[in-house]
């Protein structure tokens, strides 16, 4: 994440929430379904609406940014 990190640093904030806080969420996981794989990846907006959902870690960067790019060129 370090990379996406340093090249969306204006533009993106990146938050990994730590194996504890994520076993604590359990609302937080059923709004996101992530039931069956208990994490995953969520892109938020900036009034904190979930606008991109991946469950487990079957996704790479490809997938990351293009969904980002899509949430920041959103209208």
């Amino acid at each position: 994440m370090g990379e996406l990190e340093s090249k969306y640093e204006e533009e993106a904030t990146f938050t990994i929430v730590p194996p504890e806080e994520t076993l604590q969420a359990g609302d937080q996981i059923a709004q996101f379904g992530f039931e069956a794989m208990k994490h995953g990846l969520v892109i938020l907006s900036p009034d904190g609406e979930a606008l991109v959902m991946m469950p487990g870690h079957q996704f790479g960067r490809e997938e990351i940014e293009s969904s980002l790019n899509k949430v920041l060129t959103a209208p």
